[in-house]
């Protein structure tokens, strides 16, 4: 039935709807991943890369140290504006740190909200299936009440054909009879009328 084919088709565009959903919320998921990942491994190179120029600049302190104790004005001054870039540094990585954390956060927190959104969505929509899966049992039960209806009534009237067809079989059958007998009668009024002609007759 139309109807149901129409039901049938809502069904099937919220079922793409909700697929088409479900995706681009795992490929937002992996583009965050993907992001965060890339940009891990790029602070952790660069951190490495710091770490190592800190360690060799260390060395060279120390070794200028060892050369050239008592240490200067000058070393220290240089020693000292280099624990300060070292710091500054430092600071900065875990700025940069923190705030790639906090995107990060920050963009999995919209992920999250998109996510409950459309589940939300999605349970109110798989609400209304569900809705809609019982008014299409109850039409179908009701369309099935209504087809035994029918068939009872057909069969009811079929019935009712053959004892129509029937008692026409019978009335032929009594109307045969009825004229055979008044035949019968006739031919026998008749003959009765006959013989009192005759009688008659004799006694003139």
């Amino acid at each position: 039935m139309e109807w149901k084919q129409t039901i049938l088709n809502q069904l099937q565009e919220r079922n793409r709807q909700e697929r088409n959903v479900y995706e681009e919320i795992v490929k937002h998921y992996n583009r965050v991943i993907e992001n965060y990942s890339k940009l891990f491994i790029r602070f952790t190179e660069r951190e490495r890369d710091i770490l190592t120029l800190c360690q060799n600049t260390d060395a060279q302190i120390e070794n200028a140290s060892a050369a050239d104790l008592p240490v200067n004005n000058k070393m220290k001054a240089l020693e000292n504006g280099y624990k300060k870039v070292k710091d500054e540094i430092l600071t900065l990585l875990r700025e940069r740190g923190d705030m790639t954390r906090e995107e990060t956060k920050r963009n999995v927190e919209e992920t999250d909200e998109k996510y409950y959104a459309e589940q939300n969505k999605n349970q109110i929509l798989t609400n209304e299936n569900a809705s809609l899966k019982q008014q299409l049992e109850s039409a179908n039960e009701q369309l099935r009440v209504l087809k035994k209806a029918k068939q009872d009534v057909d069969d009811e009237l079929l019935a009712l054909q053959l004892a129509y067809t029937q008692l026409q079989e019978c009335q032929k059958e009594l109307y045969a009879t009825i004229a055979v007998l008044r035949q019968k009668m006739t031919e026998k009024i008749q003959e009765k009328c006959d013989a009192l002609d005759e009688e008659v007759k004799l006694h003139e």
